[in-house]
């Protein structure tokens, strides 16, 4: 497996995996489109890593790097379902957080699913502390 810069030939396989993963979805009616993994991989403050394996992209991990403010905020990891378990997700997040310390960064937070076990199971592995819990709220504007 390698971990790489996300480039934009990746788009389309980008947006299958991040529509494919129902714990990325904050409500049912939800999914991603083009433009939005446009601004993962060009936009100025997002740093998109892929993994692959064999030429297949299985994960994705988005961060968004603020670097004045010396803090980076995940926005979105996901591995393929049939490559779950293989601790590809946890390499991603490792790699991510070399990335943003090399970058300056000096805290690095994220939300997650509350019946996102795996997860939380592999926050707890990496030590990440559990802070407030949250209600999600959406309107879709008109």
């Amino acid at each position: 497996m390698i971990i790489r810069k996300a480039r934009k030939s990746d788009l389309k396989e980008i947006l299958s995996l991040f529509n494919n993963s129902k714990e990325l979805a904050g409500d049912k009616n939800d999914s991603y489109e083009t433009y939005t993994i446009k601004q993962y991989i060009h936009g100025p403050v997002f740093k998109t890593f892929v993994a692959e394996v064999n030429g297949e992209i299985v994960g994705v991990i988005s961060i968004e790097l603020w670097k004045k403010a010396k803090y980076s905020y995940l926005d979105n990891i996901v591995v393929a379902k049939k490559f779950r378990g293989q601790k590809i997700g946890y390499l991603l997040m490792c790699y991510a957080e070399k990335f943003i310390k090399k970058q300056g960064s000096k805290y690095f937070f994220y939300y997650t699913e509350e019946g996102n076990k795996a997860m939380q199971k592999m926050s707890d592995k990496l030590n990440y502390k559990k802070g407030k819990k949250f209600i999600f709220y959406s309107k879709y504007i008109k």
